[in-house]
């Protein structure tokens, strides 16, 4: 692949337009049909060349200054930075075993409740060099 694809590759896939390497486009249509039953063409489909791309483009869609967002404390200094540029207001809740502390989110949502009445999404971001998302098992909190 490296041999017949590798100067395409090497430009980011701009050789197949501005949406990424088409064949890889092709296959995740395929892929996302057969194994998740979502009918989609190459064409709706966008590669970015890394996560600061596709920070930059989904927080300039849903994002506006003074809006308030709730991250993980322990992030991603990219993410942050991009976020301080957008002028809008960063919650971090710190982490345990199994993700966000529910009791440290809890004390911070009544704070953002004004923004989140305008807009309310979550955007999990998960870098390559940190671990696996925790299982969907949380377990109960601690009567304290």
């Amino acid at each position: 692949m490296l041999r017949r694809e590798g100067k395409t590759l090497a430009t980011y896939g701009l050789a197949s337009g501005p949406q990424g390497y088409r064949p890889l486009r092709e296959f995740l249509a395929r892929k996302l049909k057969r194994d998740a039953g979502i009918g989609c063409n190459a064409d709706d489909i966008l590669i970015v060349s890394g996560s600061l791309q596709a920070l930059d483009l989904v927080n300039a869609t849903l994002l506006a200054r003074g809006d308030t967002v709730i991250i993980e404390r322990d992030t991603y200094q990219g993410a942050l930075n991009r976020l301080t540029r957008l002028g809008v207001n960063v919650a971090g809740i710190p982490l345990d075993d199994a993700g966000m502390r529910m009791d440290a989110l809890a004390q911070r949502l009544p704070i953002s409740s004004a923004a989140a009445s305008r807009r309310n999404t979550s955007i999990p971001f998960r870098p390559c060099r940190t671990p696996p998302a925790p299982s969907c098992r949380r377990p109960a909190a601690p009567n304290s």
